[in-house]
């Protein structure tokens, strides 16, 4: 029975790199796929170096080769302080650009802030100037993009849409709630 049994133990991690001697303190501890990740990691470092100099040595595979930058400690490198603080980066994301020209075309003839798109040019309805688009493409918008960002005019139109939005909210609502009775109200509300 002895033989035929499994035993579920914990894989054991070496408490030192065999290299260049880097000591991973309490990487039982960590959990086996973290700590699989630490040596990992540590691998890809530990392999360019040579344990004499310390000094980063370029690689053979397929011109692929580590930077030669000089190590000038004579410990090796700390590769995480926290064991169980090691997370995978997160995505990057990317921002959706339309790449097509008719696309781009449809978006610029589609902006409320936007009137007479031409394939250089559309003319700004805050402020009522031609403003260049970029010689990227045509049709391309971002420089129209960032005038429309800071045009003041814009600025000041949407705000007071918003607050013209806020009014007519509050006088909706205004029936539905009798504000004189509230804390601190001194005059009643027209």
């Amino acid at each position: 029975m002895r033989g035929t049994q499994e035993l579920n133990m914990p894989p054991v991690f070496p408490g030192a790199c065999e290299r260049c001697n880097h000591h991973f303190p309490n990487l039982d501890e960590a959990g086996p796929e973290i700590a699989q990740y630490i040596l990992d990691q540590h691998d890809q470092v530990c392999s360019g170096i040579n344990r004499r100099t310390r000094v980063a040595q370029p690689s053979t595979e397929s011109g692929v080769g580590i930077a030669c930058a000089q190590i000038t400690t004579t410990s090796p490198p700390q590769l995480f302080k926290d064991a169980t603080a090691v997370k995978a980066p997160p995505p990057r994301k990317r921002k959706k650009y339309a790449t097509d020209m008719v696309e781009r075309k449809m978006l610029l003839e589609a902006d409320e802030w936007g009137r007479e798109a031409t394939a250089k040019s559309i003319v700004c309805q805050g402020c009522d100037k031609r403003i260049r688009l970029d010689k990227r493409n045509d049709y391309y918008p971002g420089l129209w993009t960032k005038h429309r960002d800071k045009c003041k005019e814009i600025i000041r139109l949407k705000d007071k849409e918003f607050h013209s939005r806020v009014r007519r909210l509050s006088r909706d609502t205004r029936d539905l709630v009798d504000v004189s009775h509230c804390l601190g109200a001194t005059k009643k509300l027209d």
